[in-house]
């Protein structure tokens, strides 16, 4: 999981699609990913397979309802033109049933608005992409939706080691979606190869200073003094006007400058990479020059700057698992005499203020 963490820290990813997670609602989002991000998941009840999928913080989004019976999760990215992403994992031996309630899915999707990206795991290793071919049935089905809704499939690489096409990226706007690149060097294990695209779209604009937001301080409200004074209040004034509009204006702005006046604000920063515990110092260095790398890549992709690049996220990836693992051994051993900075480790893991009844790292009980 820590490799997974560095994998996307140095990428940079905006952006992270992932099937066959193999994920359960006991594996916590903080566990396998760095701060700053909004997850979307649809875990297996049993063994294998599940998709997820997490975008940073500042692209706002929201998950779109989808069948349950279905492996999947749709999200609409509210950039400045509308996209709809769905990732999505078919398994190799999936039922006519299954398949049949998959089709009626897609072709729902494909007449929502705006423009339309589907990606993940298919399955269909059968489909030929040059001719728009396939055996299966589910593969005819494929084919003649692709073509009938005007989709392009653009992966055209081999993405599974035993040499096939199983990994798809599907869009409605072929302009969309460029830099397609396929890569083999993962620093995962998976029999998959990563699939990496550029979404070519604009994002709201924000800014380094909206990340400190202020927020209610509810731990240090007056209740009791907000309350007697919402009892104690005229709202007739409320209520001598006949439009509905005008009497909610009222109502809201009395009950708005009461929260004010009663409930404290502080800021509250956004998580984000910083917030890495660990990524500090010499680590934090090596990632600043990793990004520069890319940046050079970028404008001058030369064999030397890759090579160096790829030698750069190697080391990095193996001081970043051991920084963290070193990390978490040093709060188990100062757990003696400070509980506090194990709880606050704990509690942004699980998103609770519950203390579990035991703890333990890499299999081994803690306490």
């Amino acid at each position: 999981m820590s490799l997974l963490q560095s994998f996307i820290i140095t990428s940079g990813i905006e952006i992270l699609a992932c099937t066959e997670t193999w994920l359960s609602p006991y594996v916590f989002n903080e566990e396998f990913l760095p701060p700053g991000y909004s997850v979307f998941r649809h875990d297996r009840d049993g063994r294998g397979g599940g998709v997820l999928l997490a975008i940073r913080n500042h692209i706002p989004c929201f998950e779109l309802s989808s069948p349950k019976d279905l492996e999947l999760v749709t999200v609409n990215i509210g950039l400045v033109h509308q996209v709809t992403l769905c990732v999505l994992y078919r398994p190799p031996n999936a039922s006519h049933d299954y398949n049949v309630s998959l089709s009626n899915y897609l072709n729902c999707l494909a007449m929502s608005p705006g423009r339309i990206v589907i990606l993940g795991d298919f399955n269909v290793p059968d489909i030929d992409w040059d001719t728009l071919s396939g055996d299966s049935p589910f593969s005819l089905y494929l084919c003649d939706f692709v073509f009938n809704n005007n989709f392009t499939q653009l992966v055209h690489s081999l993405t599974h080691i035993k040499g096939d096409i199983l990994d798809l990226v599907l869009s409605s706007d072929c302009f969309l979606i460029n830099c397609i690149s396929i890569s083999k060097s993962m620093p995962l294990s998976s029999d998959h190869y990563a699939v990496f695209f550029r979404l070519c779209c604009s994002s709201p604009r924000y800014s380094r200073t909206s990340l400190n937001r202020p927020v209610y301080n509810y731990a240090k409200a007056d209740w009791e003094g907000l309350v007697d004074y919402l009892l104690e209040f005229d709202f007739s004034q409320c209520f001598s006007d006949s439009d509905i509009d005008t009497v909610w204006s009222c109502f809201k702005d009395i009950l708005l400058s009461s929260v004010e006046r009663f409930i404290p604000r502080v800021k509250k920063r956004s998580l984000s990479y910083h917030s890495v515990p660990w990524l500090r110092g010499d680590l934090q260095h090596n990632l600043n020059q990793i990004r520069t790398l890319r940046r050079r890549y970028a404008r001058n992709p030369t064999d030397h700057i890759k090579m160096k690049l790829a030698n750069e996220e190697a080391e990095f990836t193996t001081a970043f698992c051991d920084a963290k693992s070193k990390y978490e051994e040093r709060l188990v051993k100062e757990h003696g005499h400070d509980q506090s900075k194990i709880y606050r480790y704990v509690r942004h893991i699980s998103k609770s203020r519950e203390i579990p009844e035991s703890l333990s790292i890499w299999s081994r009980e803690c306490f």
